[in-house]
């Protein structure tokens, strides 16, 4: 599982209520494989950046749709 994809599923978690000690230990499979299926789909939400981040990002050809687009597929690598 990627970094990113974890840092989601955790910041889902506690978004819920769950503190992180009961996430590493006490949390049943079905309850992780259901939030890494949504930050699996929340991380593939941001593939397409907008034109504000765009905006606010270095400029091409450091950074563009392109760039963007491989760092989340390569955050999704192992998913």
């Amino acid at each position: 599982m990627s970094e990113i994809v974890e840092r989601v599923m955790v910041a889902l978690a506690a978004s819920e209520g769950m503190r992180p000690d009961f996430w590493e230990d006490d949390l049943n499979r079905r309850a992780k494989t259901r939030y890494r299926k949504m930050a699996v789909a929340a991380v593939t939400a941001m593939r397409e950046p907008t034109e504000d981040m765009l905006n606010v990002g270095p400029p091409e050809p450091y950074m563009d749709r392109g760039v963007w687009a491989k760092m989340i597929d390569e955050a999704l690598q192992n998913e």
